[in-house]
């Protein structure tokens, strides 16, 4: 697997976050994905963390990034 994993609600991205670099060591970033990106894939609990989807590498430069000021 060559692509990314992305938490699909907020609360997820910290457990993840909190659990692989420490509590306010990391940044979230969101973008939106919708079904017709070919390699998307999800599945319901990822590490015990909730909801999470997953782009094949290929797929990922069509993303764009959601920026909240």
């Amino acid at each position: 697997m060559e692509g990314k994993w992305f938490a699909d609600t907020l609360d997820g991205v910290q457990q993840h976050g909190d659990e692989l670099f420490g509590a306010g060591n990391f940044q979230v970033v969101a973008t939106e994905l919708t079904e017709d990106i070919p390699s998307l894939f999800r599945l319901p609990n990822l590490d015990g963390f909730g909801p999470a989807s997953y782009i094949d590498g290929a797929d990922l430069g069509g993303l764009i990034p959601l920026i909240n000021d």
